[in-house]
């Protein structure tokens, strides 16, 4: 048995247990939002910045608002001088002025963002420079892209759809070639193919509009109709022809990947339990459960404090949020002082604190204690002592039912009297209950705590008191009410005002 929590090897843990804290060593993720925001990632690999489409939400730390920003924190810089003449660099291929840099970024005229070729990270950048007068700057990335960059010499209008691998959705548009439209499809945001274009017009300006044909469509064709007419797809439509010059619909297949999020959720570290879903891609995801407290509202005097048990069915950790006092009847023990000097803190408040405890100021330290007087003038049917040694006996007037509802709190309580004053435990059946596991907890007063009540803790719970002369014991009745809800479904009717209305 055992806790997951255990590895063969050192090196085995370190896998497992340490994900790769340095942001210039990540993977660039665009994130899981639907929002479209320009941002620079570092490619570790070519020492190089690199721009991404960011959407909006969750992504790791390679994520930078500027190049200058992205390089400053992880290029590894230029290379040394070097002492002796260096020998004449290899011949570049010329790059005419639409792919040259720009000799400067600076905003000038319209503040409109364009796009320019990067001779250096050999790819397609955004900047403010749309009102500036230069050769290099072009409407849309696509656009710099076919001109200098990865799509440069490719026939991207006879290129297949790609969406690419990334799970954003930015509206793009792709020329279909069979039907000579352009038509809608959503991008990942980051690789894909290059039959791609932000707009319609700069799509049908490349690859031509559909011309005005009065086309026949084949009879035989309906059901072909109705399948384009009803398909929804994730990514877009791909349309092709039959044999019988049908024009037939289906959805794009994109190839996921679910690794990265695989590796999130190794990653995730979560202190009050991971939910898991799968997505409509067929890919797990994972996030941190909110904390117990989070909404709940406490009484005035009170504090929402996470609680700590094991599931009785999976023993897994789950947490359940109970309203304590902050500040409990009695006083700190006066002198206090703590061993070895170290300083430990417990506690914030007495809500931190089980039972009567408190929470008290040693040195440096906040620790949980148990009050120096009593918490409370002692119940009247336990004030008598007898001045003669005597075997506990049952106060007759315990509460023999306690009744709370499903996923609640319970507190059973029995009272004896005698001398010496009895020690108190519970049973169930056989099982005999010490309230240091779980979800049960015995209170300073000899009472039984159950938190996160279920169905099946209803049933009768013991008492018992023994002081050594003898012993006496109680039954209490718990009672856990579940909410039943139905469904009233009726044929519709109509109802003259100030009739009866009969529901079966």
């Amino acid at each position: 048995h055992g806790g997951p929590n255990r590895f063969s090897t050192a090196e085995e843990c370190d896998r497992v247990c340490k994900p790769e804290t340095d942001p210039c060593k990540q993977r660039p993720e665009p994130g899981n939002c639907l929002g479209y925001e320009v941002k620079w990632y570092f490619d570790d690999s070519r020492d190089l910045c690199n721009q991404f489409a960011y959407t909006g939400c969750d992504g790791n730390d390679n994520r930078f608002d500027s190049q200058a920003d992205c390089e400053g924190r992880c290029r590894k810089g230029q290379p040394a001088e070097a002492t002796t003449t260096p020998a004449a660099p290899p011949p570049q291929p010329s790059v005419g002025e639409e792919c040259r840099t720009p000799a400067s970024l600076e905003p000038c005229g319209a503040n409109v963002t364009a796009f320019y070729y990067d001779e250096r990270s050999r790819s397609c950048q955004g900047a403010y420079i749309g009102g500036c007068g230069i050769l290099n700057r072009y409407r849309t990335e696509e656009e710099c892209e076919r001109r200098c960059g990865a799509f440069q010499g490719i026939d991207v209008c006879a290129s297949p759809l790609d969406p690419g691998p990334c799970r954003g959705a930015f509206p793009k548009f792709y020329y279909d070639s069979v039907t000579s439209r352009c038509e809608p499809f959503s991008y990942g945001g980051c690789h894909g193919g290059p039959n791609r274009f932000s707009t319609e017009d700069e799509c049908e300006e490349v690859c031509g509009a559909a011309p005005d044909t009065n086309e026949v469509i084949p009879s035989n064709c309906d059901r072909y109709v109705e399948e384009c007419r009803t398909i929804q797809c994730q990514y877009s439509v791909q349309r092709t022809r039959t044999a019988d010059g049908c024009e037939r619909c289906s959805c794009v297949q994109v190839e996921i990947d679910c690794e990265p999020l695989r590796q999130e959720c190794e990653r995730l570290k979560c202190t009050y339990g991971m939910e898991r879903a799968v997505g409509d891609d067929g890919c797990e995801r994972c996030r941190c459960i909110d904390h117990p407290c989070a909404g709940k509202q406490c009484p005035a005097g009170e504090r929402c404090v996470a609680n700590a048990y094991r599931d009785p069915l999976t023993q897994d950790a789950r947490y359940a949020a109970d309203c304590r006092t902050m500040n409990k009847p009695g006083q700190c023990p006066a002198e206090l002082t703590t061993e070895g000097g170290a300083c430990r803190r417990e506690c914030n408040d007495d809500a931190d604190c089980r039972g009567a405890g408190k929470c008290c100021s040693a040195g440096c330290s906040q620790l949980c204690l148990e009050p120096a007087t009593p918490t409370s003038p002692a119940p009247r049917t336990t004030a008598y002592v007898p001045e003669l040694p005597q075997a506990p006996q049952a106060n007759p007037e315990t509460e023999p039912q306690v009744t709370s509802e499903e996923g609640g709190l319970a507190t059973l309580r029995c009272l004896f009297h005698g001398n010496p004053p009895p020690k108190i435990t519970w049973r169930r059946g056989e099982i005999t209950i010490d309230g240091t596991v779980g979800r049960y907890r015995l209170l300073s007063d000899g009472a039984l705590e159950i938190v996160s009540l279920y169905r099946n803790d209803s049933g009768v719970y013991i008492c018992v008191a023994d002081n050594g002369l003898g012993t006496a014991r109680q039954e209490v009745r718990l009672q856990v009410n579940v909410p039943v809800s139905t469904r009233i479904v009726m044929a519709s009717s109509t109802v003259a005002p100030g009739s009866e209305l009969s529901i079966p």
